[in-house]
């Protein structure tokens, strides 16, 4: 294989893509010839969709190195995780790209190496807070070439997140950057992660349990919490893909989140009948407590507002008199959706919100979150339970 080339990690049916009229399977290796190659229905890489009979983007060599162009300002791709808006993007090596609503490609501008260890890997399972072990992990991957070895290293004496984490999620990157998949990592590897809004790529909750569990970072994950509120899933549909993935040895805790009170004791039967130790919470109501205001009429620091089912928030907003805990006319809201609370952007020349730092439009919140609204307020969504 010459290099550059472009590795094909994903695609939405599973099946592959066809380059320039022959099969090209996930996980397979496909060389960037200098002229590159275009992405379309009539491009050299088959797109099912977007349907415009047209090249949508092209990945080539010019100017000696890889970059990415987009041909039609409609489409864009995602690098990353991250919407790319730019007509003319320099791509480096490993770098992610999703085409629009089609596949994931990896950027490689050399070999990649991927070792595995069963003995260190067991070890590591056996003792995952073993710092040394994981040091040891580490020099044997970079011995190896892995470039998870130069991560790890990398990582030694700091806890926390590195600016290269999406690239090491694939087609969660996205779920990533939009803060649909949260993760706690620490010395590079993932040890919690939290999954909500899964089915965004995939059709299925056990396709995305499987490929999130099969990223190498994740290898040694303590924690993982399945939000099936935010998906509006069952628990019958959870309990049946924790079922069928293999999940990791090292993991301590499997929870589904939280779910209303009402469903206590139809949920308590369906886990009581299930052989994994899962964990659930319940709760009652949802409330707002508010953590900085800027506006005159908005809520005040320390104030807690009832969300109920609809909670207005920020500009033009004013204080019900009938009901202190409601705001009226604002921007942004606060509803209930099935057993979910969704923060959602009603006056489409506001700005956006934030949740956690992240920029979202119509989101589904958990316990903790912290929603922004820029010039207004913030607040911690919290849950009563």
């Amino acid at each position: 294989m010459n290099y550059p080339a472009l590795e094909l990690v994903w695609t939405p049916t599973g099946l592959g893509s066809v380059v320039n009229r022959h099969a090209w399977p996930v996980g397979g290796l496909q060389e960037l010839p200098p002229q590159g190659l275009s992405f379309g229905i009539e491009g050299d890489v088959r797109l099912r969709s977007p349907p415009e009979p047209k090249e949508i983007c092209k990945i080539d060599r010019r100017g000696g190195g890889v970059r990415l162009w987009h041909l039609l300002k409609r489409y864009h791709c995602v690098v990353n995780g991250r919407l790319i808006d730019e007509q003319e993007v320099v791509l480096h090596h490993r770098d992610l790209v999703a085409l629009p609503m089609g596949p994931v490609v990896r950027v490689l501008e050399e070999e990649m190496v991927r070792a595995r260890s069963p003995s260190l890997e067991a070890a590591i399972s056996a003792a995952p807070e073993d710092r040394e072990l994981v040091h040891v992990y580490s020099d044997f991957l970079l011995d190896q070439g892995d470039p998870l070895g130069e991560r790890l290293a990398r990582s030694r004496g700091v806890s926390g997140a590195f600016a290269d984490d999406a690239q090491w999620l694939d087609v969660l990157a996205g779920h990533y950057e939009a803060g649909a998949l949260e993760v706690e990592w620490s010395y590079g590897l993932a040890v919690k992660a939290v999954l909500r809004s899964s089915l965004r790529a995939f059709s299925t909750l056990e396709q995305a349990l499987a490929h999130l569990l099969a990223l190498p970072v994740m290898r040694f994950l303590r924690d993982l919490t399945v939000d099936i509120s935010s998906d509006k899933l069952s628990v019958a549909e959870a309990l049946h893909a924790l079922g069928r993935v293999q999940l990791p040895v090292t993991l301590a805790r499997l929870g589904l989140g939280d779910l209303p009170e009402a469903d206590r004791a139809r949920t308590a039967a369906l886990l009581a009948a299930s052989r994994l130790p899962i964990d659930v919470s319940y709760y009652a109501e949802a409330q707002l407590v508010i953590l900085s205001s800027a506006a005159a009429a908005a809520p005040k620091v320390g104030e807690t507002l009832q969300v109920g089912d609809r909670l207005e928030l920020g500009r033009s907003g004013f204080m019900s008199g009938l009901n202190q805990n409601v705001l009226l006319g604002g921007s942004h809201l606060v509803v209930r959706d099935g057993p979910r609370f969704v923060l959602a952007r009603i006056q489409v020349d506001a700005d956006p919100a934030k949740v956690n730092g992240r920029v979202v439009d119509r989101f589904p919140l958990r316990e903790g979150d912290v929603v922004e609204l820029p010039g207004e307020l913030s607040a911690r969504f919290k849950l009563v339970r």
